[in-house]
């Protein structure tokens, strides 16, 4: 999977790619790409490295993976997307969870905040 080297890379277009075919692979019910979408999204944010100038580019995958319209919880369990997502999240709190734009993120409410604050 492809890395970034330095904080000028956006990656927010590579994140938002994998998210996409792994919406689209849950709605038509390709199983199979829709796991070999979620280990690539995987594999990527491991070795993404977060720089404050690319938190943008989580929160925008957050907004992607947490809107309704892409993504739902099944049956009280958690999408598996919004899963990883928040997991990646939690890890990297650190340095996410101070930003304006995280913390806009987080009064906004809604199913993101309930699962990370499980996950926490």
């Amino acid at each position: 999977p492809p890395t970034n080297q330095n904080a000028r890379e956006n990656f927010t277009t590579v994140l938002l790619s994998h998210a996409r075919l792994y919406s689209f692979a849950d709605k038509y019910g390709i199983e199979a790409l829709r796991l070999l979408t979620l280990h690539k999204l995987h594999k990527t944010l491991v070795g993404f490295t977060l720089y404050n100038a690319r938190i943008s580019d989580i929160i925008a995958l957050l907004r992607y993976t947490y809107s309704d319209e892409h993504t739902l919880d099944y049956d009280n369990k958690v999408d598996d997307l919004r899963a990883l997502v928040s997991e990646y999240v939690v890890c990297e709190i650190e340095t996410i969870g101070r930003t304006k734009a995280f913390l806009d993120l987080i009064e906004e409410g809604g199913p993101f905040v309930r699962d990370w604050w499980t996950l926490m």
